[in-house]
């Protein structure tokens, strides 16, 4: 099974577009993403990601550099190439099935809490959607 789910923040973003077998031409981006090694957070990961058609025209319009996105569903992809020296190499990217918007702060807690009954900040780090938010990578 080759599947995957990511959630990090968006390091480069490049539009481009792609020509299929029958001629048209499809958009594309490429994108970096940095991820938070979970097992240690002094450690990030740098991986390449690939979308196209619709998911591609949401990425581009709705995200920019620095901006959280889930992939909520993408396969990793292998390459093969020769590099200038005539070494064979291998890059691995993934490609991006569907993606998620990830929640801020700000509308989690607009979701949480009822304007009737405001909490405070120490209240506020023991609700559930807090402790998820302190767990996203970045």
């Amino acid at each position: 099974m080759n599947n995957v789910q990511l959630s990090g923040r968006i390091t480069l973003m490049q539009a481009k577009s792609i020509t299929t077998k029958s001629g048209d031409l499809l958009p594309a981006v490429s994108f970096g993403l940095a991820v938070t090694n979970p097992k240690n957070r002094e450690e990030t990961f740098f991986i390449s990601c690939f979308a196209s058609g619709k998911t591609s025209d949401v990425i581009t319009k709705y995200f920019q550099k620095g901006d959280g996105i889930y992939i909520s569903d993408g396969y990793i992809k292998v390459s093969s190439y020769t590099d200038k020296n005539g070494q064979n190499r291998n890059s691995w990217s993934v490609i991006v099935s569907s993606i998620e918007f990830p929640l801020s702060k700000k509308s989690s807690t607009q979701t949480q809490q009822p304007q009737a009954q405001p909490q405070t900040q120490q209240e506020f780090t023991k609700t559930p959607v807090a402790e998820e938010e302190e767990d996203f990578p970045f």
